[in-house]
C-alpha cells in the first residue's frame, strides 16, 4: 500500500468466520452464485447453516450449487435472475420470502467482465455506434437494484427477536 493511501478495514482470515454461528437458520439471498466467489459464498453461509437462496442468469449452474448444498446437509434453492431486469430481481426475492418466510442477508455479487474497449468507437455506415454498457449494467445497476430491494425484504416479516439483518457488498481487488 502507498503512503498516501487511508488504509481499508480488513477481515484477517482467520477471524473470518468468528461469528459464523450467528447465520444459522437465516435466509441468504445471493445474486451471480453459480460460479466463482459468489459459488464459494454460497456454501460457505450453507455450510454454517444458512438457508441459501440463488438468483442467477445461468440457472443449470445455478440449480447444480443448490445440489452440492443439499448433498453436504444443507438448505437451498434457485432461481433465474437477470439482475439488470428489475422484475426478476423483484420475482427473486418474492420467491426467498415465499420459500423460507424472511429475507435476513442480501449479498449482491453478481458481477461481470467485458473486453470490448469502451473508448473506442465501433463504426457503422461511418457513424459512431452506441458502445455496450453490460458492464455498468450488470454491475452497478444491478448491484444497486439488488442493495434497494434488499432495504424494503429485509424487514419483511422481521422479528424483534431478529439480531441478524445485513447487506454486504463483496468484491476481488483491482490487479494494479
Amino acid at each position: 500500500m502507498h503512503p498516501t493511501e487511508p488504509e481499508m478495514s480488513r477481515i484477517p482470515d482467520d477471524k473470518l468466520t468468528e461469528y459464523s454461528h450467528r447465520v444459522k437458520g437465516k435466509v441468504l439471498v445471493i445474486t451471480g452464485a453459480a460460479a466463482g466467489i459468489g459459488r464459494q459464498t454460497a456454501l460457505l453461509f450453507a455450510s454454517y447453516g444458512a438457508k441459501v437462496v440463488i438468483g442467477d442468469l445461468n440457472p443449470d449452474a445455478a440449480q447444480a450449487v443448490v445440489d452440492e448444498i443439499e448433498k453436504a446437509g444443507g438448505t437451498a434453492a434457485s432461481i433465474k435472475c437477470n439482475v439488470v431486469k428489475f422484475e426478476e430481481q423483484v420475482d427473486m426475492f418474492e420467491f426467498a420470502i415465499k420459500k423460507y418466510g424472511s429475507v435476513d442477508i442480501v449479498v449482491p455479487n453478481a458481477g461481470i467482465t467485458e473486453t470490448a474497449k469502451f473508448m473506442t468507437p465501433v463504426l457503422e455506415n461511418g457513424r459512431p455506434k452506441q458502445p455496450k454498457t453490460t458492464t455498468l449494467d450488470v454491475n452497478l445497476t444491478g448491484v444497486l437494484w439488488t442493495a434497494h430491494l434488499a432495504v424494503h425484504y429485509l424487514f419483511i416479516n422481521k422479528q424483534p427477536s431478529d439480531d441478524l439483518k445485513s447487506l454486504i457488498f463483496i468484491g476481488t481487488p483491482s490487479s494494479d
